[in-house]
């Protein structure tokens, strides 16, 4: 007592959704807890066509990853936000997210190239793949990743909600001010 607080982590060995043989479905707009800590390397991400916008830099993954299955309920864009990663800021973590049309078999030393849209902007807690098109049933799995080998994973939250991009009355080049 008044010494501090303590932190209790109950150990349940790997996550269910190491690699595409059961991965962890995900409704829309329903956040879901997720970890890496305990996972393996099932998956390398070196697409670097995938890493579009401003900020995004191309990577490859050879840290610890987990797969995430959603299947679109209408037709309709959606993102994909990952938060609340590495919330120590310990060194050398790197939290990547790819979008997929497919989950292939776990092969750590191969690259998987399949991508609908890939995030990596910075070392921070936070990674969001913006606005991918789905149809309407259309099944895509997420990958939570990281860039370095160098970590033992961590905890996070996963959300995939609607895409609704900010406009201002004056978008268009006819009503700028």
């Amino acid at each position: 007592p008044g010494q501090g607080m303590v932190g209790l982590m109950i150990d349940r060995g790997k996550p269910s959704n190491d690699d595409c043989s059961d991965p962890q479905p995900v409704l829309l707009n329903v956040p879901v807890l997720g970890r890496t800590l305990y996972a393996m390397n099932d998956y390398d991400f070196g697409n670097s066509t995938c890493f579009t916008g401003i900020g995004h830099t191309p990577v490859d993954t050879p840290g610890l990853d987990v797969v995430f299955t959603f299947t679109a309920p209408a037709t309709d864009m959606y993102s994909f936000k990952v938060k609340n990663y590495n919330l120590l800021a310990e060194a050398n973590y790197d939290l990547v997210v790819y979008v997929s049309p497919v989950c292939p078999a776990s092969n750590p030393g191969g690259s998987m190239n399949h991508c609908l849209g890939a995030a990596n902007r910075n070392l921070g807690i936070a990674e969001e793949v913006l606005c991918v098109p789905l149809t309407n049933s259309q099944e895509v799995f997420v990958f939570v990743d990281d860039r370095s080998s160098m970590n033992r994973g961590s905890s996070f939250t996963l959300e995939v909600v609607q895409c609704i991009a900010e406009t201002q009355t004056n978008s268009s080049i006819f009503s700028a001010d």
